[in-house]
């Protein structure tokens, strides 16, 4: 299948979710769509799921277009850890879970933290349908839910 990870060269490709592609049976398929699109493989890519990718030196995490897994990302003294449950990052050595006053007044408004931030200081949600490159500071939006043809099931 599509998940799990894959290494060619300078090249890896790690996906976890049920990821689907319209050309690509395997993971090592799908790298092989890396090697001739570049990150714009998402495009074509399907389903539920969160991945890494890195090409030569440069790295790329990225998150499903309708967001159904979830990824955050958390800097941290000099490195960047990232995790598909905020909780797994809570047990880090150098960190101390802190609640942001903000954040709680956003969720008990909406029933939910709007945009990138949660409840916790310096843990992000990496946006749906959006990728970061390193140095992970700025979200990329690789999906236009507006681009949208009728009648493509994009977001199976």
């Amino acid at each position: 299948g599509l998940c799990g990870v894959v290494a060619r060269g300078d090249r890896v490709l790690a996906l976890v979710g049920m990821p689907h592609h319209p050309r690509c049976a395997t993971i090592d398929d799908l790298l092989g769509e890396v090697e001739s699109k570049g990150i714009a493989f998402l495009e074509s890519l399907g389903g539920p799921f969160v991945g890494i990718l890195q090409v030569g030196g440069t790295r790329h995490i990225f998150r499903d277009k309708a967001g159904r897994r979830t990824l955050y990302h958390l800097p941290l003294r000099g490195c960047h850890y990232f995790a598909i449950e905020s909780r797994a990052l809570h047990t880090l050595p150098d960190y101390t879970p802190e609640i942001l006053a903000s954040s709680v007044a956003q969720y008990l408004s909406f029933s939910f933290v709007p945009g990138e931030n949660t409840m916790l200081r310096g843990i992000r949600e990496v946006p749906a349908g959006c990728y970061l490159k390193a140095p992970f500071d700025q979200p990329v939006r690789y999906f236009q839910p507006e681009q949208l043809e009728p009648g493509r099931p994009e977001l199976d």
